[in-house]
C-alpha cells in the first residue's frame, strides 16, 4: 500500500479551503487589496528594503568597489555594478508599479492606463509578471545570500 505524502494534503486542504473563504467574501479581500495598493508607506517600504538589500549585498560581495573607479582599466565593472545596483530594484518596483495599475483598472474600474485597449493591457500584464518574477527571485536569493552565514556562497571577483 502506498503512503500518502500529508504535507501536500495538508496543502491541497488549505488552498482548497481557501478559495471558499475568498469566493464567500471576495468584496471584504478586494476592499483590503485596494487599501494596500494605495498605501504610500508600503510601496516606500518594499522599495527602500528592495535598493538596501541590494546595495548590501553588492558592498558584501565586492561588487562595488569605488577604488576602481580610477583604474582606466577596471573601471568599466564598477560602473556597470553601480548601475545594475539601480536598475535591479527597479525592474522589481516597476513591475509592481505595472501589476498595481492593471489591477486597479480591472478590479476598480479606475482608468489607470488611459490610451491602452485591452490587448495592450494583456501584453504589459505578462511582460511585467515576467520582469517581476524574475526580479523578485533575484532579490530573494541575494538576501538569502546576505543574511546567512555560509561558506557556500562566494565572493565576486573582477
Amino acid at each position: 500500500m502506498k503512503k500518502i505524502n500529508i504535507t501536500y494534503l495538508i496543502v491541497f486542504t488549505f488552498i482548497f479551503l481557501t478559495s471558499f473563504v475568498v469566493r464567500n467574501n471576495q468584496s471584504e479581500l478586494l476592499s483590503i487589496i485596494k487599501l494596500i495598493l494605495d498605501s504610500s508607506i508600503v510601496f516606500f517600504s518594499i522599495s527602500t528594503i528592495i535598493f538596501i538589500v541590494t546595495l548590501l549585498h553588492k558592498w558584501r560581495f565586492n561588487e562595488l568597489n569605488l577604488n576602481e573607479l580610477s583604474d582606466s582599466k577596471k573601471y568599466r565593472n564598477t560602473l556597470s555594478e553601480i548601475i545594475s545596483a539601480i536598475t535591479e530594484p527597479s525592474t522589481f518596483i516597476c513591475s509592481v508599479s505595472i501589476l498595481k495599475g492593471l489591477i486597479l483598472d480591472y478590479f476598480y474600474n479606475d482608468t489607470y492606463f488611459v490610451k491602452f485597449d485591452q490587448p495592450e493591457k494583456i501584453f504589459l500584464l505578462i511582460a511585467a509578471f515576467y520582469f517581476f518574477i524574475s526580479s523578485f527571485l533575484e532579490i530573494k536569493e541575494n538576501f538569502f545570500e546576505l543574511i546567512l552565514k555560509t561558506s557556500e556562497v562566494e565572493t565576486t571577483q573582477h
